[in-house]
Parts: structure tokens; C-alpha cells; sequence
């Protein structure tokens, strides 16, 4: 669908490029009262940009159309039917994309969090095509309106569906090995099979695998632990000298995430406290305020008084 992306860009580049256009466009928008007053600027450093983009320039490509005409400019695609029924597949899927980017990038998305969200994108892509196949479009609500009670060619829509659901399980391939560990650490006390959850384990930190046996045995058979098993921290309370590689590899699981959201911070939160203004301190003192600052921990003021 670059020949979608292509014309947008270049329409949006010559009226937003052009100060004296730009504003002019704006004007029009406002005397017609529109939903939007401005279109989005499109770069590819913005990672959440074309859903959003490819959705505000349908929804104003009527006013486009008519600005175009005031500068006796004529793009035949915005009169040809299957390219807007393409660009309006492409905002509805970018859209969808985007919300995806959006929900792996948040701050307190961990590991098991982000199998969840891949899996469920993966069984909508597998839904939105069984709707293309016989031509239902009601996952498709831009597309639905452009293609109104109109026949359309289904056929390139599914594949690249299909396409992307194929790059999708190329790209989170090892999301396939991991999620039997992860699967055990988010609930260690479900009926697992304890030798295949013990190779994958032991294959992930690097040890023996009978030593992962007598942990996992060790840990499910421990009465206090198991009635802890909804704490929040439950790992916290799992004692590392008795189950040392279960607590490492609980560690690692919880170290993994999708965002440089946290690292980005930290090196934001490090600039602000060691200002110029700060020279004299040391790191042992930088750590320590590193660690207060970026901590989502919140005291118990009460029992502390």
C-alpha cells in the first residue's frame, strides 16, 4: 500500500510545507466548522503518526479536494474509488496498529503482558480476514463507509492480512519457547508438566535441569508460599537460598519489557539531578537519588511515623 502512503505524503508536504497554504487551509477548515482544524504532519520518526494521519485525511479529503481545486490542482486519486477504498483499509488497520504500539510501549508492560497482547492482535488478524472473505466489513468502519452497499475486490485486502499475520509469528517467534516459563512464574501453583517446564526454565538461566526439578517440586509443595500465591510480590516472598534459580529466573522474566520508556528516564532524571549547578557529588549520592526518583514505590507514611 505504498502508493497510498505516497500520495498523502505528498499532499500533506505541499500544504503544510507552504506557510501561506498552511494557513489558508486552516481558514477553509474553519469556515466549513469541520470535526478537524489542521491535518497531521507525517514523519517517520513518529512511530504512532500514520494511523492517526491516514484517518484525519479521509475524514477531511472532501475539504482537501476543494482546497486543491482553489490552487487549480488536480489529484485523480482522491476522485478514484479503489484507491480510497484503500486508503481507508489502511487507516482502519494502521489505527489498529497503533493502538498495539501504543499498548506494548506502556510503562508497566512486562513480559507475559506482551505475549498477551501479540497473541490477541494475532487472533484479530485472523478475524478481520474470515470478515474480508465474505466481504463483511464490520471490523472495518472507514472502509464500510467509502464501500457503502458497493461490490469491492477482496482479494488483496486477505493477503496482505495474510502477509502481516505471517511476519507477525516470523517476528515474535521466540514469544512460542518462552511462554511456557513465563506461564510458570505467572502462576507457579497450576498443574504444569514439571520436566518440560524444567528444560525450558533451565535452558533460559543456564543450568541443570534435575536442579529446576527439585525447585519446582519444592516450591508447589510449600504450604505458605502457596497461600501467598495471589500476592502482588510473590517472588519477593520466595526465599532465594532455597530456590535460587527459580528467584534468578523470576528476576530475568521480570526484566524484560518493551519500552526504553524507563531507560530514557533515568538518563532525563540523572541530567536534572547532576545539573552543573551539582558538580560535587558522588556517585554513591547519584545512585541513591536515581533510585528515589525513578522508583514507583510509595512509602506507608503511617507505619513509618
Amino acid at each position: 500500500f505504498k502508493h497510498v502512503m505516497d500520495v498523502v505524503t505528498k499532499i500533506i508536504n505541499s500544504i503544510r510545507g507552504v506557510s501561506l497554504q498552511h494557513r489558508l487551509f486552516k481558514a477553509l477548515l474553519k469556515d466549513v466548522d469541520t470535526e478537524y482544524g489542521d491535518l497531521i504532519l507525517h514523519t517517520e520518526v513518529r512511530w504512532l503518526s500514520k494511523g492517526k494521519i491516514l484517518a484525519r485525511f479521509l475524514t477531511l479529503r472532501d475539504e482537501i479536494k476543494a482546497f486543491l481545486k482553489t490552487k487549480d490542482q488536480y489529484v485523480e486519486q482522491l476522485d478514484d474509488r479503489f484507491w480510497l477504498v484503500d486508503l481507508a483499509f489502511l487507516a482502519d488497520l494502521m489505527q489498529e496498529l497503533n493502538s498495539l504500539n501504543i499498548e506494548l510501549h506502556r510503562n508497566d508492560k512486562h513480559l507475559s503482558g506482551m505475549i498477551s497482547s501479540v497473541h490477541s492482535f494475532k487472533g484479530k488478524l485472523r478475524l478481520w480476514k474470515s470478515h474480508l472473505q465474505v466481504k463483511s466489513l464490520l471490523p472495518f468502519p472507514s472502509m464500510k463507509q467509502v464501500v457503502g452497499d458497493s461490490d469491492f475486490n477482496n482479494a488483496p485486502f486477505v493477503g496482505y492480512l495474510e502477509t502481516l499475520e505471517a511476519q507477525f509469528h516470523a517476528r515474535f517467534q521466540q514469544f512460542t519457547s518462552i511462554e511456557p516459563v513465563v506461564s510458570f512464574f505467572e502462576n507457579p501453583f497450576s498443574p504444569i508438566d514439571v520436566a518440560e517446564a524444567a528444560m525450558a526454565i533451565g535452558e533460559l538461566c543456564q543450568a541443570l535441569v534435575e536442579e529446576v526439578k527439585m525447585e519446582i517440586v519444592g516450591l508447589q509443595n510449600d504450604i505458605i508460599l502457596k497461600s501467598n500465591a495471589s500476592h502482588a510480590n510473590f517472588w519477593n516472598l520466595v526465599d532465594a537460598q532455597k530456590f535460587p534459580l527459580l528467584r534468578k529466573t523470576a528476576a530475568k522474566i521480570k526484566s524484560y519489557f518493551g519500552s526504553t520508556y524507563q531507560c530514557e528516564s533515568v538518563f532525563s532524571t540523572r541530567r536534572f539531578i547532576k545539573s552543573k549547578n551539582r558538580t560535587r557529588m558522588t556517585d554513591k549520592h547519584l545512585d541513591d537519588c536515581l533510585r528515589v526518583a525513578i522508583s514507583s514505590y510509595t512509602p506507608n507514611y503511617n507505619r513509618l511515623a
